[in-house]
């Protein structure tokens, strides 16, 4: 958000993240491909991260797509 606000306007992006939850439910693993500008992809991947599923029996793998558009003004 900071770095859009410096720029004037966020470009319109997508990033595909690779994730992936474990048995319990936890985000093992979050990997953010694609374009991106400042620290979007950490970002992104951090709060990623975070998020919880239910458990399951088993590890799942699954990719999430983030379409990023800026606001018509």
């Amino acid at each position: 958000e900071t770095e859009a606000r410096r720029l004037g306007q966020a470009p319109r992006m997508r990033l595909d993240v690779e994730v992936t939850i474990g048995a319990s439910g936890t985000v093992t693993s979050a990997i953010a491909r694609g374009q991106s500008f400042g620290s979007l992809t950490e970002c992104v991947e951090r709060s990623v991260r975070r998020w919880r599923f239910p458990a399951s029996g088993g590890t799942t793998r699954t990719s999430i797509p983030f379409v990023f558009q800026g606001r018509d003004e």
